[in-house]
């Protein structure tokens, strides 16, 4: 199957509450063979809970998938996301490539603020997963960044990108994590990235970072 529009995976139904009735999408989409989607391809998921086919869609491709393209994923009326939720929205038997961008989801709070929740991808060997996470639950200036989030030097928190000032530092020290002092937003790339360090010696030498001799790998 080659793919270079909109798959949107899953039955419509109505779900209701006491307080009000949604659309529900669930169910799943088998792909006989391989699938092959595109720069211009977009996978929709509407989330609705955390069990794969009965509250959100998925896609179960009974052979090879090349990724490609846009996952977007959005929330049903009436879930309410939990940060550090995992969700499968495919199954392969193989794969090949990433999906190029994972557009975030948002949701609108009790108090009517609009919280963005980010999808950190990981691909296994048979399937691929994201894990749905808030800006300010990520703790250094590498992970925030990269991310999309935006990394405040000084008070060494992370917020969302769309804000643009950060909470007053109570240090006047260089951050933890990378990055100028004071409040200023740290721009994406100007993060330690202790993971570019090769051997003990230059791991060492950054204060920020730390070996591991188990793994012989340079970490923040």
């Amino acid at each position: 199957m080659d793919n270079y529009g909109i798959i949107a995976p899953g039955i419509q139904g109505q779900t209701t509450t006491k307080k009000r009735a949604s659309l529900a999408y669930s169910g799943s989409l088998a792909i006989i063979g391989n699938i092959q989607l595109h720069p211009s391809s977009v996978v929709q998921i509407v989330i609705n809970g955390i069990t794969p086919i009965a509250d959100y869609p998925q896609i179960i491709v009974q052979g090879a998938a090349h990724l490609d393209g846009t996952l977007a994923f959005s929330f049903g009326s009436n879930y309410i996301p939990q940060s550090a939720a995992t969700f499968i929205p495919m199954n392969y038997t193989r794969r090949s490539g990433t999906f190029y961008t994972v557009a975030p989801a948002t949701y609108i709070s009790a108090s009517n603020n609009t919280v963005p929740y980010l999808a950190l991808m990981e691909y296994s060997p048979n399937y691929a997963s994201f894990t749905s996470q808030t800006c300010d639950k990520l703790q250094d200036c590498y992970s925030c960044t990269v991310a999309q989030c935006s990394w405040c030097g000084g008070s060494n928190v992370c917020v969302d990108s769309s804000q643009r000032s950060c909470p007053p530092s109570n240090s006047t020290s260089s951050s933890s994590g990378g990055g100028g002092g004071g409040s200023d937003v740290v721009p994406l790339g100007q993060c330690f990235n202790c993971s570019t360090l090769v051997g003990c010696k230059a791991c060492v030498s950054d204060p920020q970072c730390s070996f591991c001799g188990e793994t012989s790998s340079c970490v923040y």
